[in-house]
């Protein structure tokens, strides 16, 4: 590469062709223009003639300098030329691109991904092999044949195809195993960039160290004041939901917005958390009534796209209903004697109480009831708690005097009668100890504090099943909590009371957390019996990747022990998501108390300076380009002068060459959008803009984001129709349904959002028309639907503004998609219908199905095809993943192709099944 001040060239050797600009001086100075051609005409013409002025006998001045500077613009586009190019490298060898490729670098993705291509498009000017290094390890782990080399080197272009799929990872980067692997390798780098996320992560000094030893490395960060924000573990002990954010200390203010939504993506309620200048936490309070509480399903800091800030909730994080019900009601002068006042204490942060006589608790339907000393109870109580526990309840009970004295059947196992105590005949000599907990119950990992001792206690009678149903026992092996399932129910009896008189186990910390333990599985009743049985693995259902988006688990994820997922650390090996059963999944947070963040989480700067990625990424600019466009349009302006000059136009030169002038600069600027019909009826031009080319109409919807990508979706559609097909679209055309006639286009892309509204008489007239002339509409409920999640949930509001449209049409009957319709095998063979998002039904009109289908004018789905296909002019992806990765994407355009096919040769596939009889019976 040739560097001149500001200015480089790819390709310096074509400069010397501008040595031969003398020599084509001469060349244009010895052929003079054509001489004009002239037929003898009437003498009455020759008093013209004799006006005319004489032909020029050598090019003229301005021509051959014109014609000069066309020959120096070819060898200077030619040459490569690079506006403010990078040094070029001093160092032979491969490039070596180090990429922090963890969760915190996730909201300021884009930056990164410009900066490597600008990179790519230096090694390729170079002809540099590239090597990728993320710093952030894959989900399940390296392989160990991995764990000790770089990766292959690639060249730039093998590289660029493959950034769409590259995307952050759930995790922070892990430097000690990228070290290794470059310490590992054979391989000297000839160029080392690293892209930093500007923080320092443990083993970032000898990562640097090592890659110092490899070379002179170029660092880049983010601009001052771009730094990550973090979610920390939520506060969920009050009525409230409290959320901290934590941030790197700059000097100035600054606010998020804390969001708490649904399942289905709806918005239930935002805080604002504010920033001091200069302070690393904020915090924000989100306030909900119990039945939003229970519903939230996500909490996340909003317009941050990271995993780092969102929360994922299961049930453990609502605050069930308990019923309280005592069989000593003391009086209010004897608070700490009553054997609910420590249940007071330890459940109201956590579950809305409700205390009183059993009946009227049940008539609120708890999910659980707990029974402190209840002995028998009146038989309307006792057929009230059996029907509670037969339907699912969860019932709790606390021995005490009166369950000493006499009891009813409503326990797990059966008791022997009186206590043991100390002192008496089946008495210890001591208080005892509690011994450790099964790692197969609910209380499994709750540490056991030697402080705690039980005095009286009632005995279980000995039985076969009494060890599975013991859930925790004293150091003597005597059980202390027993549990059994009743119905769809279980029953769970304390043997000792809950209050300090038997034990003083009510007096620790490890009370609440037994008694939380209880109401978690209370909310699971599924997972009872396997709680009790024996362990289960938790299967993931949907992870989160590095973007805080939630995406179908992938084959062969690793599942987690039912056991133990409470100090279960999110990891490569357990990405943070959604793990257990479908109707009830449990949450496993980046941000766990646990895990890498926890409530003493603090972001630590890095401390050497970088360079702004931002500013880097516009480091070099291509001019070969505008070099072409400037050399066709002075070519332009050659073409007319010599036809001028050589009398073959009818007005004089001058004119000519400033409206040649003109029109050149006319091609050089983007076209206008293609003009509508308006409400007088056809316009001509926009008639024949529509039928020139075939093309595919899309449905404005004023909302910018939306119309621009359903836009570049049909254009970028177009163009794989094109590489893969016969078929040669012209551009989309933007439709208004009211005014503009759909009968032009053989396929309508209707995007429907959430906001749509009904449309006019007008809009209903047109659009029965078209539908009733043959033509085809693909109504996609999934445009704008900003949901993360992509399994198959549909948008309700979409839903609804589908039938705001529709609703006040004469429709058929309407069925989902087989792989037999004609629809799935028009072009390719396929049995999903993917866009951006996945899962959802698609559905058409019963007659298009069957032995004689008919073509089906209704298409109604809400994947949001347009979205998976969209591009930009150059081809890159204006929606850069997809959850399905690129198998998802490539299917999205085989329904595409297959959908124009549909539309464009209708049933003809289904006609091939009729082939052989056609046939015999033309040769009848």
């Amino acid at each position: 590469m040739l560097s001149l001040g500001a200015i480089a060239f790819a390709h310096p050797l074509v400069l010397l062709g501008l040595l031969s600009l003398p020599a084509l001086w001469l060349l244009l100075r010895a052929l003079p223009p054509q001489p004009r051609h002239v037929a003898f005409p009437p003498v009455v013409l020759l008093r013209k003639l004799a006006k005319a002025e004489p032909p020029p006998q050598a090019t003229p001045l301005w021509l051959l300098l014109l014609r000069l500077a066309i020959a120096a613009l070819v060898f200077l586009a030619l040459a490569g030329p690079v506006y403010n190019p990078s040094p070029p490298t001093a160092r032979d060898g491969p490039l070596l691109l180090v990429v922090d490729n963890g969760w915190e670098a996730a909201a300021r993705w884009n930056p990164r991904l410009a900066l490597i291509e600008r990179l790519l498009e230096k090694a390729a000017r170079e002809k540099r092999a590239v090597i990728l290094l993320p710093t952030a390890p894959p989900p399940g782990g390296l392989p160990d044949s991995a764990r000790t080399r770089l990766p292959a080197p690639t060249t730039a272009a093998e590289l660029r195809a493959t950034l769409a799929g590259f995307a952050p990872l759930p995790f922070s980067p892990d430097y000690d195993t990228a070290r290794e692997r470059m310490t590992g390798s054979a391989i000297t780098p000839g160029e080392i960039a690293w892209l930093s996320d500007g923080l320092d992560h443990p083993g970032r000094s000898a990562f640097k160290a090592a890659l110092g030893r490899l070379g002179t490395f170029a660092l880049y960060g983010d601009a001052p004041g771009r730094g990550p924000f973090a979610l920390l573990p939520l506060d969920m002990t009050g009525s409230d939901i409290v959320a901290r954010i934590a941030r790197p200390a700059r000097p100035f203010a600054a606010e998020v917005t804390i969001v708490a939504r649904a399942a289905d993506g709806r918005r239930l309620a935002d805080a604002v958390a504010a920033f001091e200048p200069g302070s690393e936490r904020a915090e924000a309070r989100l306030v909900l009534p119990l039945e939003l509480r229970n519903q939230v399903a996500r909490v996340e800091i909003a317009g941050i796209a990271s995993a780092g800030a969102v929360a994922l909730l299961d049930a453990r994080a609502g605050r069930p209903l308990v019923g309280l019900a005592a069989g000593d009601a003391r009086t209010a002068a004897q608070p700490l004697r009553s054997p609910l006042f420590y249940l007071r204490r330890a459940l109201e942060p956590y579950a809305e109480l409700r205390a009183g006589a059993i009946p009227a608790i049940l008539r609120e339907k708890p999910g659980v009831l707990i029974l402190a000393d209840v002995g028998r109870m009146v038989p309307e109580s006792e057929s009230a708690v059996r029907r509670f526990v037969e339907e699912g309840g969860l019932l709790i009970r606390f021995a005490g005097p009166h369950m000493e004295t006499a009891s009813d059947d409503l326990v797990p196992v059966r008791l022997r009668s009186g206590a043991r105590a100390v002192g008496g005949a089946l008495s210890w000599e001591k208080p005892q100890p509690l011994g450790p907990f099964p790692g197969t119950g609910p209380f499994a990992g709750l540490a056991v504090p030697q402080t705690v001792t039980v005095s009286r206690q009632l005995l279980a009678v000995p039985a076969l099943d009494l060890n599975e149903r013991t859930w925790a026992r004293l150091a003597d092996g005597t059980p202390l909590v027993t549990a059994a399932p009743r119905g769809r129910g279980t029953l769970v009896l304390v043997h000792t009371s809950a209050d300090a008189e038997w034990s003083n186990l009510v007096l620790s910390g490890l009370f609440v957390d037994m008694l939380r333990r209880l109401l978690v599985f209370a909310q699971r009743p599924q997972d009872r019996a396997a709680t009790a049985e024996g362990p289960a693995n938790l299967v993931p259902q949907a992870l989160l990747d590095g973007f805080g988006r939630l995406v179908p688990a992938p084959e062969g994820a690793a599942p987690v022990p039912a056991h133990a997922f409470d100090r279960t650390v999110a990891s490569p090996a357990h990405p943070p998501g959604l793990y257990g059963p479908a109707t009830a999944p449990l949450a496993l947070n980046l941000m766990g108390p646990r895990g890498p963040i926890d409530a003493r989480f603090r972001f630590r700067p890095a401390a050497e300076p970088m360079q702004a990625m931002e500013e880097a990424a516009r480091v070099d600019r291509d001019l070969a380009p505008p070099l072409f466009l400037l050399l066709l349009a002075l070519a332009f302006v050659d073409l007319v002068a010599s036809l001028a000059l050589r009398g073959q136009l009818a007005f004089r030169w001058p004119w000519r060459l400033g409206a040649s002038a003109l029109l050149a600069f006319g091609l050089l600027l983007p076209s206008p959008p293609l003009r509508a019909a308006d409400a007088r009826g056809i316009d001509a031009g926009f008639a024949i803009a529509a039928t020139s080319e075939t093309r595919i109409g899309y449905i404005r919807t004023g909302d910018a984001r939306i119309d621009r990508l359903t836009e570049a979706g049909l254009r970028g559609l177009g163009r794989v129709l094109e590489l893969r097909t016969a078929v040669r679209l012209g551009a989309p055309m933007a439709l208004d349904p009211a005014r503009d006639p759909l009968s032009l286009f053989p396929l309508v892309y209707w995007p429907v959002p959430a906001d749509a509204p009904p449309l006019g008489a007008a809009a209903l007239a047109n659009l029965a028309d078209f539908l009733a002339s043959g033509g085809i509409v693909i109504f996609d409920t999934g445009a704008g639907d900003r949901a993360e999640m992509s399994l198959g949930i549909e948008n309700p509001a979409a839903r609804e503004a589908l039938r705001r449209i529709l609703g006040r049409l004469d429709l058929p009957p309407l069925i989902p998609v087989e792989r037999t319709h004609i629809l799935a095998r028009s072009f390719y063979l396929i049995d999903s219908f993917p866009g951006r998002i996945s899962g959802r039904a698609l559905w058409v009109t019963a007659d298009s199905a069957g032995e004689e289908p008919r073509v089906s004018p209704l298409v109604i789905g809400g994947n949001d095809w347009a979205a998976a296909w969209a591009i930009d002019t150059g081809d890159h992806f204006l929606v850069p993943t997809l959850g399905g990765g690129s198998r998802q994407r490539e299917l999205a355009f085989r329904f595409g192709i297959n959908l124009v096919m549909y539309a464009l040769t209708g049933t003809y596939k289904g006609d091939q099944l009729h082939l052989p009889a056609l046939i015999e019976r033309l040769g009848e």
